[in-house]
């Protein structure tokens, strides 16, 4: 989504149903749900066809506090995270 996230700011819903228009199957967010919470995301995605492969966010996000804020965000108590981050994650 990080290549259309100009145009998610404005109308995520207009985006999400233009990318599973063009037969797209996922997509995977960049650092923002662009000011929608994550059961609105799911009913979008859910609408158009398409599954969340995943979420770019930076390594602070996973870090003390905050981790427990991302994995209420997400709904989910696993990430896709690269093999470097891991190491850091498994601290807490």
């Amino acid at each position: 989504m990080w290549s259309v996230r100009q145009q998610c700011e404005k109308d995520l819903p207009g985006v999400l149903k233009a990318i599973g228009e063009m037969g797209y199957d996922g997509v995977e967010f960049a650092h923002s749900y662009y000011g929608h919470e994550a059961p609105a995301i799911r009913k979008l995605l859910d609408d158009n066809g398409l599954a969340c492969c995943g979420m770019h966010m930076g390594l602070p996000m996973l870090d003390g506090e905050a981790f427990d804020a991302t994995v209420k965000i997400h709904k989910t108590p696993r990430h896709a995270l690269p093999h470097h981050c891991i190491a850091a994650a498994e601290e807490h």
